[in-house]
């Protein structure tokens, strides 16, 4: 069986059968499937934007609870709190809040840490992943901060990230927004 959407998966043999057994001819509904997927209703606008304002309530929570001696899950769960309290229906099954700092701020593979029990010092540059849904639909946010010295001044960070079309992306760099969180 073959509906709208499964076409362009399909393998040679699997269309030459279906050509040659119905009387139809068959065509590629993509760009209508696709074109019928970009409608979308005033309410799946708004979940997602709605998801997002609750992941901002998280990452303030964060900013607040913040200092040094925390552990990366006490901040997770301040962050979560927080969340639940302003709609989060749950955090999504396959990640949680995300908290990284110090040596274990960034997995080898460029992705946020699960938290652990490490106790956030100053100095830290404090990676947070916040995670919230509403009416199911998902939010997702990230935000830097950092735990600074007293007297020290700002702190400025560049990401490295390819821009440019397929083929001809070149390496940039762009700051990051830091939060910076008094001692």
């Amino acid at each position: 069986m073959c509906t709208a959407d499964d076409v362009g998966v399909l393998t040679a043999a699997e269309y030459r059968r279906i050509d040659s057994r119905l009387p139809v001819e068959l065509v590629d509904a993509t760009a209508a499937v696709n074109d019928a997927m970009t409608v979308n209703s005033r309410a799946e606008i708004e979940r997602p934007r709605r998801a997002n304002e609750i992941c901002d309530v998280g990452i303030g929570a964060a900013v607040d609870s913040l200092a040094p001696d925390i552990s990366a899950i006490e901040l997770a769960d301040e962050t979560e709190r927080a969340q639940r309290r302003a709609g989060s229906e749950y955090n999504w099954s396959i990640t949680r809040t995300e908290v990284g700092s110090g040596h274990n701020q960034v997995r080898p593979d460029g992705f946020t840490p699960e938290p652990t029990e490490r106790r956030i010092q100053r100095g830290d540059l404090v990676t947070l992943d916040v995670h919230a849904v509403d009416d199911g639909y998902f939010g997702d946010l990230v935000a830097h901060a950092y735990v600074h010295h007293p007297g020290v001044g700002g702190m400025r960070l560049e990401m490295p990230v390819l821009v440019g079309e397929t083929g001809t992306e070149r390496l940039s760099r762009v700051p990051l927004d830091l939060i910076r969180v008094p001692a």
